[in-house]
């Protein structure tokens, strides 16, 4: 035991020599005090590496010991623009418990964090303000859809439609854009010219080392479009729209360049993305517009039907069997899936006779 705590003690004096990790940021909008924003950055301690003193034993509880690089911590609040910074590690003996001491940024450290908040909550803003501009009469005429007779009888602005339409998806991101610019109201040309960035893991200044990465409440700004129609009733809950995830890559002039992704918390037509996608096994689709859209994919660039043998399957060519009115017995239908240049993307369905 004596040799232990000698071994404990030489280690203490060596970890106080050790280099820090380097400084990493995260948003934290529940850090609202020091005190809140103490208890999160214990969440956030660096890795403990534990080994047995003796390369001859293997490591036990009774004689393993545990070290760990100290990291500075920043927990930005986006709301209040405050900074939170602290010495996160672990004590030098059992039970290794979390240490957490406040710290300081330079002067010049800070400037780029609070540019990366006011970077963040300008863009922001502009997208939450566009949304509700596109969105504003969504919840006041609610679908009084019913099956049609016919394909030509189908809605037209519906998210289904619009995933299914390059020209219609396109034109809906423009528009999307084109709101987003129109509600720019801070120093988001400014701040990307000097090398601001939002990306997948956060908001990184150039140049400068400093990236405050996001952090379960608060996200990348995502775009979520809503549809008054769609090609199925609307079930007095659940609207289809679809959800688009984005990454401001420059600008030209003062118009925004942004790549978009659809996110599979998309619905459409009464389902989300990953039913479609075949996730929870082929999803059977008897309704005639949600067949007309899909089989508006064939003229997706690369885009083909295949059978689960692989062979082409004739879906969206037209003609086909009947759907069935409901009045009872069974459907016998068939797989169809959906390429894209080689990529499945959807795994649905049809009536037999339309294979």
């Amino acid at each position: 035991m004596m040799k232990f705590l000698a071994f404990s003690a030489a280690l203490a004096g060596f970890m106080v020599a050790m280099p820090l990790q380097a400084t990493s940021a995260l948003f934290c909008e529940g850090c609202t005090s020091a005190a809140t924003a103490r208890e999160e950055a214990r969440r956030h301690a660096p890795p403990l590496h534990c080994y047995s003193p003796n390369p001859d034993e293997f490591m036990t509880p009774e004689n393993q010991v545990c070290t760990s690089a100290a990291k500075k911590l920043v927990l930005a609040n986006p709301n209040s623009r405050q900074l939170y910074t602290f010495l996160v590690g672990h004590e030098t003996s059992f039970p290794w418990s979390v240490t957490v001491t406040p710290a300081q940024l330079s002067t010049e450290q800070r400037d780029n964090y609070l540019k990366t908040i006011d970077f963040y909550n300008d863009f922001k803003q502009a997208v939450e303000a566009a949304q509700q501009q596109l969105n504003q009469n969504s919840f006041r005429h609610p679908s009084t859809m019913v099956v049609p007779m016919s394909a030509e009888q189908c809605p037209v602005n519906t998210a289904l439609n619009t995933l299914a339409s390059p020209e219609k998806m396109s034109a809906t991101q423009d528009w999307i854009t084109y709101a987003i610019m129109q509600n720019f109201q801070g120093n988001v040309h400014t701040y990307f010219e000097t090398g601001a960035r939002l990306n997948s893991v956060g908001i990184t200044i150039a140049g400068t080392g400093g990236t405050i990465a996001w952090n379960e409440r608060t996200r990348r700004p995502y775009f979520i479009q809503q549809y008054t129609e769609s090609e199925v009733p609307f079930d007095g809950v659940f609207r289809d729209v679809l959800v688009f995830e984005m990454e401001l890559t420059g600008f030209s002039g003062n118009v925004p360049t942004i790549r978009f992704k659809v996110d599979d918390s998309s619905r459409v037509a009464g389902h989300n993305l990953p039913s479609f996608r075949g996730d929870y096994g082929g999803l059977t689709i008897t309704n005639p517009c949600v067949q007309e859209r899909l089989a508006q994919l064939r003229h997706v660039p690369g885009g083909e039907f295949r059978r689960p043998d692989g062979s082409p399957s004739g879906f969206g060519l037209g003609g086909g069997a009947p759907v069935p009115d409901g009045g009872g017995g069974s459907l016998e239908t068939c797989t169809i899936y959906f390429y894209q240049s080689g990529r499945l993307l959807y795994v649905f369905a049809v009536p037999m006779g339309q294979c």
